[in-house]
């Protein structure tokens, strides 16, 4: 019964009555998402909460110090005393893959929002690097991800000197391009033998100049002496100068010159320059 405000005239004997407390159990998700707060009565045995989540990292538990040094066990038996505990988390390494033309070139794995630095531009022949085909993020995302080089093919020009000859205009087009050669050029008393380097048969990876090599031509001189001493053929190279033969002879006459045409109308004058026919 309840205690008298006097003394009766009997012995009592009273028996305490107690209300249980209830305590909280409050969570410091550090950054992840909330928990929500666990309010229960004194020595409630507890489970643990749905674990938070943390962009980039893991989460590694419960803690009742913010120096993790004791980890909560659970479950966990309410004491007589409201209580915090405190998320733990690991960062995450990711993986940024660089590929050029489907093989790996490059790859950079480090923690969750550590700055990245882009690898060095890669090459390639023929062509100018045009970028990944996504944006390098400046730090490291929560995820795996992988780029692939973009290419520009190059174009590239073979322009051709023809020492002398006929004019062959510069061939410009895409590297690795079927090439169809020019017309050969023309020089007066030469034969065309080809261009030095040699034409290749597809666009090179640079600009080329092409020299064109020829061979001198010979030509020959006859001479019909009409009657007289026979004179032997002259053969020397395209633009040699030759000086005249040797008389040829004939009873009864007497030797006035030679000339270019049976008419008698142009006379050779000597030394002659060997033409290209």
């Amino acid at each position: 019964p309840a205690l008298p405000e006097t003394m009766p005239a009997e012995d009592l004997e009273l028996t305490a009555q107690w209300e249980i407390n209830q305590y909280t159990v409050s969570f410091d998700s550090k950054g992840g998402t909330a928990v929500a707060d666990i309010e229960e009565d004194y020595g409630t045995e507890i489970s643990a909460p749905t674990a938070p989540t943390k962009e980039g990292h893991t989460f590694d538990g419960w803690y009742a110090d913010e120096a993790y040094q004791t980890a909560v066990t659970w479950p966990y038996t309410l004491g007589a005393s409201d209580v915090t505990f405190y998320a733990k988390w690991n960062i995450n390494q990711y993986t940024l893959t660089f590929k050029v033309d489907g093989e790996t070139y490059d790859t950079i794995t480090q923690d969750y929002a550590t700055t990245v630095t882009p690898p060095a531009d890669p090459t390639k022949t023929g062509y100018t690097f045009g970028g990944w085909d996504a944006t390098v993020p400046a730090t490291m995302p929560a995820e795996d991800l992988t780029f692939n080089a973009q290419w520009s093919i190059n174009e590239y020009t073979i322009s051709f000197d023809s020492d002398g000859g006929s004019e062959v205009e510069d061939i410009s087009q895409d590297y690795g391009t079927a090439i169809t050669p020019p017309a050969a050029p023309t020089k007066e008393g030469y034969t065309f033998r080809g261009w030095d380097p040699a034409l290749p048969e597809t666009m090179p990876a640079e600009d080329l100049e092409l020299t064109a090599q020829w061979e001198i031509n010979q030509y020959t001189v006859s001479f019909d002496s009409k009657g007289g001493t026979a004179v032997a053929d002259i053969e020397e190279d395209y633009g040699t100068e030759i000086s005249a033969p040797t008389a040829p002879t004939k009873e009864g006459h007497t030797f006035d010159g030679w000339y270019a045409d049976e008419a008698y109308q142009t006379a050779v004058t000597w030394p002659y320059t060997l033409g290209a026919s």
